[in-house]
Order: C-alpha cells, then sequence, then structure tokens
C-alpha cells in the first residue's frame, strides 16, 4: 500500500483504519478518502483484539498519538482525532 509517492499537504486531513487482512489487524494511516499510499502504523493478531473493543480502542489511542506528535512536529499542528468506533469485522463472532 505504500508504493506510490507520498505528496500530501500540511492541509489534508487524515484518517486512522483499521484492517483485518488475513490474520492481521492492521492499523494505517491514509487519506480521507483512499487507502492508496497509506502509512502501516501497528499490526497485531486478529484474535488477540477480536470482541475486545477496549483493546482494540487502546491500539488506536496509541497510534493517534505517536501519529500526533510526528504531525504536530512535521506540520507545527496537533491534529484532533473523531473517536474510535470498533466496525463489524473488528468484532465479529470466532
Amino acid at each position: 500500500m505504500t508504493d506510490e509517492p507520498r505528496s500530501w499537504t500540511s492541509e489534508e486531513i487524515g484518517q486512522i483504519a483499521a484492517r483485518v487482512e488475513g490474520s492481521m489487524w492492521n492499523i494505517y494511516y491514509a487519506r480521507e478518502s483512499t487507502m492508496k499510499g497509506a502509512y502501516l502504523l501497528a499490526s497485531i493478531q486478529h484474535a488477540a483484539v477480536l470482541n475486545h473493543p477496549a483493546r482494540q480502542e487502546a491500539i488506536v489511542n496509541i497510534c493517534q498519538e505517536f501519529l500526533s506528535d510526528f504531525l504536530e512536529q512535521k506540520f507545527g499542528k496537533r491534529p484532533t482525532w473523531n473517536p474510535f468506533i470498533p466496525t463489524p469485522t473488528t468484532t465479529l463472532k470466532q
């Protein structure tokens, strides 16, 4: 997902996106409207967070914190994030 050149501007707002890919639950920082050029921030076995919204939220919060630090250093402004909402793919019963 990171093969394309990255030319984001300081005005662009991104998103934290969680995806189940194989046996992994991957957290990305991506543009608001596409996953092209997304940055992989974290990856954990899906079984470790399946049916555990608090664990999912904790991992996303960590990603938001270190990404906020980076963006503040690069652009001089700390982002604000929408609250994490677990998606059906992260809360399915086994």
